[in-house]
């Protein structure tokens, strides 16, 4: 009996572990549009710029955007992790349990909490104003993630996954001989998937696109929380306009880096395992719902905006001091300034000038808010480098197992909106080749 034939595109956790489910039961193929992981090599680490690498190894290739991360693994049903308007609670923590089970038969195992600090960290933050959600957590390191993810690769190819990367799909009609057709791309993705969906006559809207600035301190400020949870999650409300600003990719001891797209650029972080830095990064997000809009456009707008302003492929820093005083933070002051950027690339200058008033005045809030729980963050010396975004703006409606209005075109991970980092990618992943494995059983 011929055995069904599954495409997957997209080479990152969502593609990944709906492949472990699949492999053994169909022919698994993964598309991916960027390099195998060993050709995934930014040249910004020997040349000290970035050359517009088409596709760009940070962002796309086996491994996906997570390869070349922090690697933060964040098991929780409800941080990065859209599945509950689709399952229940239950059946949610059952993947998240999945993907947990999955990681430690490689060695990566959640970091040991003391609950009695964690409790602590939560009555102050509460006395503060301030909503801290904790999760259970591992870190593998963005040093060691492409070991980790060839090993993944290895064990599938043995199970007979065919990888293909270096193989963009711009239609879905190459693919006409596959049973079934998960489409798992990235944030990076997110784009291209909505070209996709249009052809394919799939039915969409949007989501909340969050928008922020990536803010850099010394560690010292952060070792309280950080010793107590490495990524901290906190929540508030904005006094002016009521909207969510959270903090999200803490990078302890870590470095800020950049991502290119098309027409943009983009801040983001990462952590290695054997080589700290003096600093911790992380991003302060606000998220501002926009009703029948186009979220992916405007953040994209907003970005290459900003993109105009700058001399060159580079992100902005400033010192919220600076900021503060309506003026550039200038590069021929930075061998004064007490905190000296991990992101040596960045261009000195006036992020304002790259925000919405409203992105703005949240922002600021929320740096007030979180000052409370982490005192001396709202020194003038603090890092601020814009602009953070992070697109995963559409919302598209399936069954419980992620399956579109078209028969047999399933969705999963970061791009499709339903997840927001690596596990609950992972999470969505399976779910999806569940929903594939029953459809074409």
């Amino acid at each position: 009996m011929t055995r069904k034939k599954v495409s997957i595109i997209g080479a990152g956790p969502a593609g990944i572990f709906a492949a472990f489910k699949l492999a053994g039961y169909t022919d698994v193929q993964i598309f991916d549009k960027g390099r195998s992981i060993k050709k995934r090599i930014c040249p910004r680490e020997k040349l000290g710029k970035c050359i517009d690498c088409n596709p760009c190894n940070v962002k796309c290739g086996i491994g996906g955007a997570g390869l070349m991360s922090d690697g933060k693994l964040i098991f929780h049903t409800e941080i990065g992790n859209n599945l509950n308007e689709l399952i229940s609670k239950e059946d949610n923590q059952k993947l998240v349990e999945e993907v947990k089970n999955t990681f430690r038969t490689y060695g990566v195992f959640p970091v040991e909490t003391d609950e009695k600090s964690v409790n602590e960290l939560k009555t102050k933050a509460a006395q503060a104003g301030i909503d801290f959600v904790y999760s259970e957590q591992a870190h593998i390191g963005s040093d060691r993630l492409p070991d980790l993810m060839t090993r993944m690769q290895s064990d599938l190819e043995i199970n007979k996954v065919r990888f293909l990367s270096q193989k963009p799909i711009t239609s879905l009609d190459c693919l006409e001989d596959s049973d079934a057709i998960l489409i798992a791309p990235g944030r990076g993705g997110s784009r291209w998937l909505e070209d996709i969906l249009q052809k394919e006559e799939v039915i969409y809207g949007y989501r909340p696109v969050d928008i922020g600035v990536r803010v850099e301190v010394p560690k010292e400020l952060t070792d309280h929380i950080t010793d107590v949870v490495r990524d901290m999650k906190f929540y508030i409300r904005t006094k002016t306009f009521n909207d969510l600003v959270r903090t999200f990719c803490v990078c302890p001891e870590g470095y800020v880096s950049q991502e290119t797209h098309e027409g943009f650029v983009l801040v983001n972080g990462h952590a290695t395992a054997e080589n700290p830095s003096p600093n911790t990064n992380f991003a302060i997000l606000t998220t501002i719902p926009l009703e029948d809009s186009n979220t992916n456009k405007y953040a994209q707008e907003m970005a290459e905006m900003g993109y105009a302003l700058r001399d060159g492929k580079k992100i902005t820093v400033q010192r919220l001091g600076d900021l503060r005083r309506g003026r550039k933070s200038k590069p021929d002051g930075q061998k004064k300034y007490f905190i000296q950027p991990t992101h040596q690339e960045a261009e000195w200058g006036d992020i304002s000038l790259t925000l919405a008033a409203r992105h703005y005045t949240n922002i600021m809030e929320g740096l007030e808010a979180f000052n409370e729980l982490i005192p001396g963050l709202t020194n003038d010396s603090t890092l601020l480098y814009s602009p953070e975004m992070k697109f995963h703006g559409l919302q598209i409606p399936t069954d419980e197992f992620l399956q579109t209005n078209q028969k047999g075109i399933f969705v999963a991970g970061d791009g499709s909106g339903i997840s927001r980092g690596i596990v609950g990618a992972a999470a969505s992943g399976l779910l999806a080749a569940k929903g594939i494995l029953k459809n074409i059983s």
